[in-house]
């Protein structure tokens, strides 16, 4: 896990202050990319206890006082890798649609877990951060903006068909589902839930946590769903 030190973002904009090294020539540019690069390789391979200064400086080939001027430590590096990761995810989804229907939530969830699968330890490296004790406040919100944006527009759009019920906080079951979606994720990172189950596990939490908020019909569709994958993962697991 992480140690204590804080994790520090290098941005003005994050943190009112100015950087210590601006990116903004192609050669500095060029060297923020090569690091990034190489950081997400190293947390690929090995998970955060892998990342060191002194590794990172070796395969990027830059010297480690580069490295501390632009991030400031190893975990604003991990910071902004996983930013990075994040945001190339939201601009993917955003471009093929956000969830807007019960089918298409179950679509992008399986988009999610093949590319969960396709970089695993990468994946078990984000979700170890996320759990750590010592996180910074900015990288928990950056891996939570991926799964808020999914509640809050698949939400949008059952308000906008008159399905949400308005006696219930649509902001208490955003945060609900991202708990509980992060819960799975926990699952899977320590392996008591098998790579199989991930999508169904993470289909059934969402239609779980939205099906309190949702006017009928969509209620009872929304349980439904939850239930056939809920009832899908106990037969995966049961193998």
């Amino acid at each position: 896990m992480l140690g204590s030190e804080p994790m520090n973002a290098i941005t003005s904009e994050e943190t009112g202050t100015s950087p210590r090294t601006r990116y903004d020539s192609p050669r500095m540019a060029e060297r923020r990319v090569r690091i990034l690069k190489f950081a997400h390789q190293i947390l690929a391979e090995g998970g955060v206890e892998a990342m060191t200064i002194n590794r990172l400086s070796e395969l990027a080939e830059v010297a480690p006082s580069t490295i501390y001027r632009g991030f400031e430590s190893k975990e604003g590096v991990i910071y902004q890798s996983i930013v990075e990761h994040m945001d190339g995810i939201a601009d993917h989804l955003d471009g093929v649609g956000r969830p807007a229907t019960f089918d298409a939530v179950e679509a992008e969830y399986d988009w999610i877990v093949t590319e969960l699968h396709r970089d695993p330890e990468y994946a078990r490296a984000i979700m170890q951060l996320y759990f750590s004790p010592t996180i910074d406040a900015r990288a928990r919100l950056s891996m939570r903006s991926v799964a808020i944006g999914r509640v809050e527009h698949f939400l949008g759009a059952m308000q906008d068909a008159g399905q949400l019920d308005p006696r219930i906080d649509p902001a208490i079951a955003c945060e609900r589902q991202v708990d509980l979606e992060y819960s799975v994720f926990l699952n899977w990172m320590q392996r008591s839930l098998k790579d199989e189950s991930v999508a169904d596990a993470l289909k059934s939490a969402f239609f779980l946590a939205v099906a309190p908020i949702l006017a009928e019909p969509a209620r009872t569709e929304a349980l439904e769903r939850a239930d056939a994958a809920a009832k899908r993962v106990a037969a995966t697991e049961a193998d």
